[in-house]
């Protein structure tokens, strides 16, 4: 390669890194910039306010119904913007399934779309509070569109019977659901004193408790103890009175462990009117692992009968107790005789490891075993 080339082909090279280095620092800043609008809290400028008010407030009323009402303690009206920064505002949301959501927090920035709500994003001490239970995180927003408060940032849901936290929450209004994705943590206190409650637990602790009655019949062990269930994620659909929890599922209670894929709790009746609340059903899915003290149960699905207080376990159902071992189709634990059934499919056998230290007398004992629960094989 003569100079002349050589010359062209380093100034080539030299403008190409110069060019990529540009969009480089220029997709950088943009990617900055794009984040730091999704990320930002609500400006502290003054600046472009056109107007000052004190003692704001604002009511949408649609067929004679209030949808929204909307009050702070001191409102900003941007100059030619349909935007609002308020100070301590309290937000109430109305329907007809919900006869009242409110929302509070330290301040917000409310867009306006032809005189509706179309997005509050809420910052500082931002609570919810609807039918007995109260949301509580740092940051959230409303979305008028799709009716719906989004904690994207994670936070917390308590009454005075249950403590829910997450990753990401959302409410749907028009839905009647609740969702929690990432690290959901729901620990049930069916007999939580309230003299040890809080404050804020009292206060709740005299409304009408969503889900009150229905939890405090949700037990696997010892029912002064709490039940802590963990799992990837929840959905609670009020219309359908259902409870879904998802991926990964552990529940706790005292010595009582399951572990599964999926948990479901369907009950009967609205815990929102004043009409008796029943738990109609406790199924788990997918792998499901229960152990209670000395003994672990596995199968495809077990059903959780409170009732009876006892747990029915079907598709591939085992037993394992110390060493010794069942198998068979359908296997029945009752939780309080400490006591297990184990049945097979008609016309096949009951598979079984029996060890005497584990079903009756001691090893090395000449003492007949005790006689067991579990059903003798059947030609």
């Amino acid at each position: 390669m003569n100079r002349r080339a050589r010359a062209k082909f380093l100034l080539v090279l030299v403008l190409c890194a110069g060019l990529g280095a540009l969009a480089f620092f220029l997709g950088r800043s943009l990617l900055l910039q794009q984040v730091q609008v999704v990320s930002s809290s609500m400006p502290d400028m003054d600046e472009n306010i056109e107007q000052r008010i004190q003692g704001f407030h604002r009511v949408n009323v649609r067929d004679g119904a209030k949808v929204w009402d909307l009050s702070a303690r001191q409102a900003r009206i941007q100059k030619g913007q349909s935007r609002i920064l308020v100070d301590e505002p309290s937000l109430e949301l109305h329907d007809e399934d919900w006869t009242m959501v409110r929302v509070r927090s330290g301040r917000g920035q409310v867009d306006l779309n032809d005189g509706d709500l179309s997005r509050v994003q809420l910052d500082g001490g931002l609570t919810v509070e609807f039918d007995g239970y109260r949301l509580e995180s740092d940051q959230g927003t409303y979305l008028g569109q799709s009716r719906q408060i989004v904690l994207a940032r994670g936070g917390s849901v308590k009454s005075a019977v249950v403590d829910l936290s997450g990753d990401f929450i959302l409410l749907d209004l028009d839905e009647s659901v609740v969702g929690v994705v990432g690290n959901v943590v729901t620990e049930f206190h069916p007999e939580r004193p309230s003299e040890d409650s809080s404050d804020t637990e009292s206060a709740l602790a005299d409304q009408e408790l969503l889900g009150a009655d229905l939890l405090t019949k949700v037990s696997f062990a010892d029912p002064a103890s709490p039940v802590v269930i963990r799992a990837g994620e929840l959905r609670f659909d009020l219309d359908a009175s259902r409870i879904l929890y998802r991926r990964g599922v552990e529940v706790e209670q005292g010595e009582f462990r399951t572990r599964s894929e999926e948990l479901e709790i369907v009950y009967a009746g609205d815990p929102r009117d004043e009409s008796a609340v029943d738990l109609k059903k406790v199924a788990a899915r997918g792998d499901v692992v229960v152990r209670q003290k000395e003994r672990t149960a596995w199968g495809d699905s077990a059903r959780f009968l409170q009732e009876t207080r006892t747990i029915e376990l079907a598709g591939n159902a085992r037993l394992r107790e110390g060493d010794s071992e069942v198998r068979g189709e359908k296997l029945t634990v009752l939780l309080d005789e400490g006591a297990s059934v184990i049945e097979a499919e008609p016309g096949r056998r009951v598979s079984a490891v029996l060890f005497a230290e584990d079903f009756g007398a001691p090893s090395g004992s000449d003492k007949e075993p005790e006689k067991s629960v579990l059903p003798e094989d059947q030609p």
